[in-house]
């Protein structure tokens, strides 16, 4: 995993079936100095009707830990087909 700058890896085998996208990593300073990294999926659907953005921001040492949550989150959820907004 490289935290130094963004690097997008595709990951259509760890998606449900019907879905593509890409997951990266994007190193992020905060105004007080310290160091965080943001853990990116960005998928859509296969009618390409509706992109999915999962994401959490962590401390640099808990990367490979919330990189596998996320990946397990991403591949186990039931995701409902999407629909238009009502008001």
């Amino acid at each position: 995993m490289k935290v130094d700058g963004v690097e997008p890896t595709m990951i259509d085998e760890a998606l449900p079936e019907g879905f593509t996208g890409f997951r990266c990593f994007i190193p992020i300073e905060a105004f007080d100095g310290e160091n965080f990294v943001s853990v990116n999926y960005m998928f859509y659907d296969a009618d390409s009707t509706a992109v999915h953005h999962v994401y959490t921001f962590v401390e640099p040492e808990w990367l490979e830990a919330a990189a596998y949550e996320l990946d397990d989150l991403v591949s186990t959820a039931s995701w409902i087909p999407a629909v238009e907004p009502t008001l």
